[in-house]
């Protein structure tokens, strides 16, 4: 970790949010584990293609007054040229609110998330995400659009 993070950290720890009196502990030790690691890169599996992206996120809603730490697996399927096809989900770690953690994550089937984005060019890319929630039965609404990166 670098002294700027280190300090950035020890900075961190010491915030209390007045409103409700909570200590923003398990936050600060959740941000710093990922500034610790290293950069997040997608891991092989070792199949031509496809691999594993995974994201670890912690936040804090202020006027919720809930911190919630989540995990996103994805898969990522490149074959095709300029074609990605993802496949992934959403699980909570930890929420302040329910006391909510990684078990309970064991009491009901995911959402899964589907995605594919093809490249037009190097800067344009057209795009279409869907979820599918396995509990319900239901899909969301299928969103297909374009988006360009400068």
């Amino acid at each position: 970790m670098s002294r700027a993070s280190a300090t950035l950290a020890f900075s961190i720890d010491r915030i209390k949010i007045t409103k409700g009196k909570i200590q923003m502990r398990t936050l600060v030790l959740a941000a710093v584990a990922a500034m610790a690691t290293t950069p997040a890169l997608a891991q092989d599996i070792g199949v031509a293609g496809l691999s594993l992206d995974t994201e670890l996120k912690a936040a804090h809603m202020i006027d919720a007054e809930s911190t919630v730490v989540t995990i996103n697996p994805e898969l990522t399927w490149s074959g095709l040229t300029n074609l990605d096809l993802t496949l992934g989900t959403t699980l909570n770690v930890w929420e302040t609110v329910g006391d909510t953690n990684i078990m309970d994550e064991l009491d009901h089937l995911p959402v899964i998330e589907l995605g594919a984005e093809y490249a037009i060019n190097d800067r344009l890319n057209f795009y279409s995400e869907m979820n599918y929630d396995l509990e319900l039965s239901e899909r969301s609404d299928i969103e297909v659009g374009v988006s360009f990166n400068f």
